[in-house]
C-alpha cells in the first residue's frame, strides 16, 4: 500500500486472512513489533519511528546531541503526524519557538519558505529543521540568513539480514529458493 490510511485499513484484514502485508514507511508505529501485527511487515521504518533517528542525525551534524539542548529552532513539516517529529526535538532539549505544519506530502512554494524564514527569525530561531522527506520538496530560495537543516534516516540491520533478504526474494521473485 502507498499510504498510511490504506495500510491501516489492510493490517487487520491481512492478519485475518493470514496474508503478508509489505509496506514502505507507512502504517502504525506498533506494526514494527511483529508480535502486534505478525502479518504486517514494514520493509523500512515508518514516520513515527524515524523522528528519533532524524533528530540524532541533526545533533551529530551540529556537533552532538548536547548541541540541541536549549537550541531555539523552527520545526517545519508536511508529514502525517508532525507531533512525533516535534516531540522528538523537544525530548533532546530543543526549544521550538515556531512551528509550521503542512498537510502530508505538501508541495512547498517559495513564498511559504520565505514566510517561514521571516517568522522563524522574528521568533528568535537559530535554525529551521525539517524532515528529509520534506526537504526534497523545498523550492530553491536564495536567502541564507538562517540555516535550514533536514534529517536523514539511515537504517542498519542489526540481525536477521539473511532471513529478511530471503523473505523479500520469496515475495518478489517467483522462482527463488532459500539457501
Amino acid at each position: 500500500p502507498y499510504s498510511t490510511g490504506v495500510t491501516y485499513a489492510l493490517l487487520e484484514r491481512a492478519a485475518a486472512d493470514k496474508i503478508t502485508l509489505l509496506f514502505l514507511g507507512y502504517g502504525r508505529t506498533d506494526a514494527t513489533d511483529g508480535r502486534v501485527f505478525p502479518w504486517g511487515f514494514p520493509a523500512i521504518t515508518n514516520y513515527w519511528n524515524q523522528s528519533t533517528t532524524k533528530v540524532r542525525f541533526i545533533a551529530e551534524r551540529e556537533g552532538g546531541m548536547d548541541k540541541l539542548k536549549g537550541m531555539k529552532i523552527a520545526a517545519v513539516s508536511g508529514i502525517a503526524v508532525p507531533e512525533s517529529f516535534e516531540n522528538a526535538l523537544r525530548s533532546f532539549g530543543a526549544e521550538i519557538v515556531y512551528t509550521r505544519r503542512y498537510t502530508d506530502h505538501h508541495r512547498f512554494t517559495q513564498q511559504e519558505i520565505i514566510n517561514t524564514i521571516n517568522q522563524s527569525i522574528q521568533r528568535g530561531a537559530e535554525a529551521i529543521l525539517t524532515t528529509e522527506k520534506d526537504a526534497v520538496r523545498l523550492p530553491f530560495v536564495e536567502r541564507c540568513d538562517i540555516p535550514i537543516l533536514f534529517m536523514r534516516v539511515q537504517i542498519e540491520m542489526l540481525s536477521g539480514e539473511e532471513e529478511f533478504m530471503n523473505w523479500i526474494s520469496r515475495i518478489c521473485f517467483k522462482n527463488h529458493r532459500s539457501a
